[in-house]
């Protein structure tokens, strides 16, 4: 019984410790790649509430985060530079998107990432609005 509770609290930490060194990892540029955007009806209206998945086709592991009161979604991918070209399937309300992840590998100072709008039954990447939104999105 004891070497059974020494083995479960084992696992324990070394579980707790894979996480924070995992967590530790994302916040470095080079080991994440950032999807974000807002979902929206027709109109224009935001959707708050929604589940929107990230997938990493190669690996199949899911990212899935609700958007806010604005609409507004932020993923974190777990990433790093030899990912670069990776296929990411972003998806939310029946609709889905495929998206190839690009930045520069050798750039280890800026945000790495897309933006990707859901309107309607649109879907919308807005790469060159990526930076804009994440430093709005930051400024909160």
């Amino acid at each position: 019984m004891v070497a059974f509770v020494t083995v479960a609290k084992g696992l324990v930490v070394l579980l707790i410790g894979l996480a924070v060194g995992q967590a530790r990892a994302e916040h470095e540029v080079n080991h994440r790649y950032v999807m974000l955007g807002y979902m929206k009806d027709a109109n224009g209206r935001p959707l708050p509430g929604v589940a929107v998945r990230v997938s990493r086709v190669k690996t199949e592991l899911h990212y899935e985060e609700t958007t806010d009161q604005d609409g507004f979604y932020a993923i974190i991918v777990h990433l790093h530079d030899e990912n670069l070209g990776e296929q990411l399937e972003v998806g939310a309300r029946g609709l889905s998107v495929a998206h190839v992840a690009q930045f520069d590998a050798q750039d280890t100072k800026t945000e790495r990432g897309t933006r990707i709008d859901f309107v309607g039954t649109s879907i919308e990447e807005r790469r060159s609005w990526f930076l804009a939104t994440l430093r709005q999105y930051l400024s909160r």
